[in-house]
């Protein structure tokens, strides 16, 4: 089985306690984890729902929707949530931390083997509650099918052709698509006009381009025609889709090529240097845009700049300036107290 993530989905329940637990471990094979469970009473379970056979995305979803309309009832669930993922946060700090649990489950999915993971799972929880009842079920996904979770039942392309029908500015260029980075990357509400991100050209609308795009960046396109390697693209319109949903993204490669993409806002797009690196061997030499030194988390003040490539600030005065200053004033004060008093 070929997948790059995995997610170990959890339902739980304490025989010595009133306690029942949803949550989840997602992971990238052999590196980053997260996890999060919410902790309430049993009375609020829904017995008629199946939730681990949904799924991962669906799964976590439906996790948040029940920790929202049951704690809005309640501020012990609020609590108890809180509490626990204290508690497990601290069981999990001592056999190591989370890249080592990481690389555990990692080793554990790679042989699909349910009751490792569940001795795993009731090492963790032992010291909330020594007899617990533990279901789960595990998801394996590639880097596309988390793409195809995301968008879930949004329909992207009936969102870009809202906007083609009307606006030749949007028909008369080619599409592209993100690389998504599902557990480190930033969503496009945290990218401005002006910021770089990576992307793949996944149509064509004018041939003369296509030709002198391929002939410019031969390397980035295999013999079929298909791009290969990914392009920085220059993120010059943002425009929200009617519902909400998704953001209409036009972005400029080369000072001179164009592209559009529906970006739903609960994507997380790569913004890892070393990642692409990793992935697409023949960029390790390239210069970037990108600078992977810096965040491109963006404040939202006037401020913030607006590229992806930020530039030191070098401070006013530098160290002797400030004393040869201090001394100047502490010059002036002498002469000035001299003639005073005298």
């Amino acid at each position: 089985m070929s997948y790059d993530f995995f997610a170990i989905k959890i339902q739980a329940e304490s025989r010595t306690s009133d306690d029942y637990f949803f949550g989840y471990f997602f992971g990238k094979i052999n590196s980053n984890l997260e996890y999060k469970f919410i902790c309430f009473p049993r009375k609020f379970v829904d017995r008629n729902k199946t939730p681990l056979e949904m799924p991962f995305a669906e799964y976590k979803n439906y996790l948040n929707e029940v920790y929202h309309h049951i704690s809005s009832r309640s501020q012990e669930i609020v609590e108890m949530t809180k509490e626990f993922n204290v508690y497990f946060g601290l069981q999990i700090r001592k056999i190591g931390g989370l890249g080592a649990q990481g690389f555990r489950f990692s080793k554990m999915m790679e042989e699909n083997n349910t009751d490792l993971i569940r001795t795993e799972l009731n090492d963790l929880f032992r010291n909330w509650s020594s007899d617990i009842i533990i279901h789960l079920a595990l998801d394996f996904s590639s880097f596309s099918q988390i793409y195809q979770q995301a968008s879930g039942s949004a329909n992207t392309k009936d969102m870009l052709s809202s906007f083609s029908k009307n606006r030749k500015d949007i028909a008369s260029i080619s599409d592209f698509y993100p690389l998504l980075d599902p557990m480190a990357g930033i969503t496009i509400d945290k990218l401005e006009i002006g910021s770089v991100f990576w992307c793949t050209i996944t149509s064509f609308v004018d041939e003369a381009q296509e030709i002198k795009l391929k002939k410019e960046y031969p390397d980035y396109f295999s013999e079929e025609g298909d791009n290969i390697v990914p392009f920085e693209g220059t993120i010059i319109l943002k425009e929200l889709t009617t519902d909400g949903r998704g953001v209409l993204v036009k972005i400029m490669i080369s000072d001179w090529f164009f592209a559009k993409s529906i970006i739903l806002r609960n994507m997380r797009i790569l913004q890892n240097v070393k990642k692409v690196q990793n992935r697409f061997p023949k960029i390790s030499e390239r210069e970037f845009l990108i600078d992977p030194q810096k965040a491109l988390t963006r404040s939202g003040t006037k401020t913030a700049a607006n590229t992806a490539h930020f530039e030191a600030k070098k401070p006013i005065f530098d160290l002797a300036t400030f004393f040869i200053l201090l001394a100047i004033i502490a010059l002036a004060f002498v002469i000035y107290f001299f003639f005073f008093y005298t």
